[in-house]
């Protein structure tokens, strides 16, 4: 049976470096998950690669063609930006990494089956995430603060105690040394393969 792994974490815990750092792992040979979104698109960040970016009106003709796993509208501080998982279109052929939130998380539970993704939920502590997705932002070109409190905000009740448990996730990878979680989460997934 081949697996979706799932990242999940709040803003700024590292979930794209440790993505990176885990599909470079040659022990997992696992493939990228690849979402699409109408965000625009960060300065190191590749089309097809990090994300399908994709116009609002592009993605509707494709969720209209091929169908929809799951959906994510949030309303920023810079437009309405849409996130969205759509099926393959064939059988899947290797263990998967996504970067997901929660409510993807549930929706893949419910589309693949609970037995077939397996959360790998991550934690920073709060100030230093904060940190983290500041300076993020700040090599976007064109920062917007206001849009790094939104997360920050909406994380709070987005990853809560109640949530976390219906998702479940019962275990915490810290990503406090990169080395150290990127290591553990490793010999976690290994067991899954």
């Amino acid at each position: 049976m081949y697996r979706i792994f799932c990242l999940a974490g709040k803003s700024g815990t590292g979930k794209d470096t440790l993505s990176e750092a885990l599909l470079r792992a040659p022990e997992l040979k696992l493939a990228r998950l690849v979402l699409h979104t109408t965000r625009p698109r960060r300065p190191n960040e590749t089309d097809g690669e990090s994300y399908h970016f994709l116009s609002p009106g592009a993605l509707e003709a494709l969720i209209a063609e091929r169908g929809l796993v799951e959906r994510r509208d949030y309303h920023t501080a810079l437009g309405l930006w849409s996130y969205c998982t759509l099926p393959d279109g064939g059988p899947v052929t290797s263990h998967r990494l996504a970067v997901t939130p929660l409510p993807a998380l549930a929706a893949y539970r419910a589309h693949f089956g609970a037995e077939s993704v397996v959360p790998l939920y991550i934690e920073v502590p709060d100030g230093q995430r904060l940190l983290r997705a500041a300076e993020r932002e700040a090599l976007s070109g064109q920062p917007c603060y206001a849009e790094v409190c939104r997360r920050y905000l909406a994380d709070e009740e987005d990853f809560s105690a109640e949530k976390l448990s219906a998702c479940g996730i019962g275990r915490v990878f810290v990503n406090g040394a990169l080395d150290v979680c990127v290591n553990e989460l490793t010999e976690y997934i290994a067991q899954y393969i």
